[in-house]
């Protein structure tokens, strides 16, 4: 749950994919997986994240539409943890930091 200043809430729902492999990355595949989940869950409320755990190239986003018009934006937050340097981590306080360093 999100509690804005003014006592507003809403839930949020984040779906965590990781990726091994950035080959086999699918943009499409994780589109259709949040479409599945907001329409499960009854909520537009969706934030996608993905976790890379070795480089890689990767699409950030998908548009579908015509030339005159996009009618699907696509876009997921990405965690690319070959790129976060370990060090930083080694005495974090957030114990996830900590034990994905071997990642």
């Amino acid at each position: 749950m999100v509690e804005w200043p003014d006592g507003r809430r809403k839930a949020i729902l984040f779906l965590v994919e990781e990726e091994t492999d950035t080959s086999k990355f699918s943009i499409y595949r994780l589109a259709h997986y949040c479409l599945d989940l907001a329409v499960l869950m009854k909520t537009d409320r969706v934030v996608p994240v993905t976790i890379f755990l070795r480089p890689g190239t990767h699409r950030s986003d998908l548009i579908l539409g015509a030339d005159t018009c996009a009618y699907l934006e696509f876009r997921y937050v990405a965690c690319n943890l070959a790129r976060l340097p370990a060090k930083r981590y080694y005495e974090s306080s957030n114990i996830v930091a900590r034990l994905n360093l071997p990642s």
